[in-house]
């Protein structure tokens, strides 16, 4: 679980998150989950394995507004050759749930083959 404090450049005139941010939330939680699982993108990228996103969806339940924090939440699910990464965004101070979301992924080289996830990924399986 990772903790982001809501900027005031992420709102919007209603003075809430604008809804794009929080792809960039997912991102953020996503990167730093794995790297918490000891798979960093920078290595990936410099043996040409990258990680496209394919699909993304994000449901929002509340807003978020600025100087909030964030918690939020990653878990992974295998399908084949995709990685799929559930998240849930919560206030980390009254626990509600602001938003629930998802990216699905796949493994690819530099000229964009598709590629078996690696076993590091698989591993993440639940």
């Amino acid at each position: 679980m990772i903790t982001i404090r809501v900027a005031f450049a992420d709102t919007d005139a209603m003075g809430i998150v604008h809804h794009a941010n929080y792809l960039r939330y997912f991102e953020v939680a996503r990167v730093e989950y794995l790297r918490e699982k000891g798979i960093d993108y920078k290595t990936w990228q410099a043996r040409g394995q990258h990680l496209p996103l394919i699909e993304s969806q994000c449901r929002y339940k509340k807003p978020a507004r600025f100087d909030d924090l964030l918690e939020i939440s990653v878990e992974p699910k295998i399908d084949g050759a995709r990685i799929i990464l559930d998240y849930e965004v919560r206030n980390k101070e009254t626990k509600e749930l602001i938003a629930t979301g998802f990216t699905q992924h796949v493994c690819v080289d530099n000229n964009m083959k598709i590629l078996p996830l690696p076993k590091n990924i698989l591993a993440l399986k639940v």
